[in-house]
């Protein structure tokens, strides 16, 4: 990989949000896409399951406004 690839993986790896572990462990595979994969899924993974949880309390705060609007909370 270019010195110019390693730097814009980094810097995708970043936005992504990836640790600075996880962008080590990816620095350290880049030779190899298929190293890459695994480590590429977990974070994919990970993030997933932090939208989970987000979408989790919105779906709460969207049915407690809802209850709300429809004359307050006695029967929540």
């Amino acid at each position: 990989m270019k010195t110019g690839d390693e730097a814009a993986l980094r810097q995708i790896l970043k936005d992504c949000g990836c640790a600075r572990e996880v962008i080590a462990a990816c620095l350290k595979e880049k030779s190899s896409d298929e190293a890459l994969l695994p480590v590429l899924q977990r974070q994919r993974y990970i993030l997933l399951e932090k939208i989970h949880a987000e979408q989790k309390k919105l779906d709460i705060l969207d049915y407690v406004i809802f209850k709300l609007k429809q004359g307050g909370l006695k029967n929540v």
